[in-house]
């Protein structure tokens, strides 16, 4: 058996652990949500598919990734100035999260970009991505704390306040 037989083995088992899927949310290291993507078969079973990220990549879903692609390019194009006036209104409003804590002040679950972006949307009626939202590590413990909020080099501030439940 050759090196070049070797290969060509080779390469048939690696065609066979890769597949196609449609992602439907934004992956930092894949793509946009509607984008057709290949990769490997253990990644898109295990960990893709699983967390609804993304689906595998049959003619349907094919088909509606590229209206989900439209959409993402739609909402992807924000005008300037919409984005500096949303940063300008959520300038310096207070954001109040209660969370169950332990005796000591620590969180039993932390918070993330994700639950502040949810509460903003019920204090604000507003929606914006986690991804604009500026966390150095989730917040673990009771107290005031100031979150940035960026989008490209736009940048504002955010008072997050948690209490206990």
């Amino acid at each position: 058996m050759g090196i070049g037989e070797i290969r060509d083995q080779f390469g048939k088992i690696r065609e066979k652990n890769v597949m196609q899927i449609v992602l439907l949310k934004k992956v930092k290291t894949l793509g946009n949500p509607g984008e057709v993507k290949e990769v490997a078969k253990g990644y898109a079973l295990n960990f893709l598919i699983p967390n609804g990220l993304a689906l595998p990549a049959t003619p349907g879903n094919i088909k509606e990734a590229k209206n989900r692609a439209r959409k993402f390019d739609k909402a992807a194009v924000v005008d300037d100035s919409a984005m500096v006036n949303f940063i300008k209104e959520i300038e310096g409003v207070e954001i109040i999260i209660s969370a169950k804590t332990n005796e000591k002040g620590n969180l039993f679950a932390a918070i993330k970009s994700e639950d502040i972006v949810a509460e903003i949307a019920k204090k604000l009626s507003k929606s914006i991505d986690p991804e604009f939202i500026v966390l150095k590590e989730p917040i673990k413990k009771v107290g005031e704390y100031e979150v940035g909020v960026a989008a490209g080099d736009k940048k504002g501030v955010l008072k997050v306040k948690v209490e206990a439940e």
